[in-house]
């Protein structure tokens, strides 16, 4: 990533690039705490932004890739299997690529929220890979999930996420 995004949150981050105002990040951060979602999720619940205005603000303040049409890819299934099905749903992010660059690997992510910092530290430390991060739409990115995930990739996840199902 071309920015140490560790030592911020992703309201600091949309107030210092002027997407959101000082006003903006109070009542967010009243209504995160009241209603126990990440502020991406409540900037969206509040319609301060679209999702697409989002994910161009993150990409232009992170100096990120932004990634659209991620259903057009070519994605190959070993990069794809990097995650499972409910992980990737859960973290909202699919691997796009993994390369090998003299003596170092790296793994291409597009996710909806690049601060998600622990979910790179999971990563990092299961691949052994550095993490590239590109940000899409959230809808993009589930809809290619669903896409790119075979119904028998999707099934273990299901049942193991149903509490009815012993």
């Amino acid at each position: 990533m071309s920015k140490d995004i560790e030592n911020y949150d992703l309201l600091k981050i949309l107030h210092r690039a002027k997407y959101l105002s000082s006003s903006n990040v109070q009542i967010l951060e009243q209504y995160l705490r009241r209603w126990s979602m990440s502020a991406y999720q409540a900037i969206l619940k509040t319609q301060l932004l679209t999702e697409s205005d989002l994910a161009d603000a993150l990409a232009s303040s992170l100096e990120l890739e932004r990634i659209r049409l991620i259903c057009n890819m070519n994605i190959l299934p070993a990069t794809l299997s990097i995650l499972t099905f409910r992980e990737a749903r859960m973290w909202e992010c699919i691997a796009l690529e993994r390369r090998n660059l003299e003596d170092k690997s790296f793994l291409k992510l597009v996710v909806t929220d690049p601060t998600k910092i622990r979910f790179f530290s999971i990563l990092r430390e299961r691949t052994g890979c550095d993490i590239l991060c590109a940000v899409g739409e959230r809808s993009d990115i589930l809809r290619a999930i669903n896409e790119f995930y075979s119904i028998e990739d999707q099934l273990p996840s299901l049942h193991s996420s149903n509490p009815f199902i012993e």
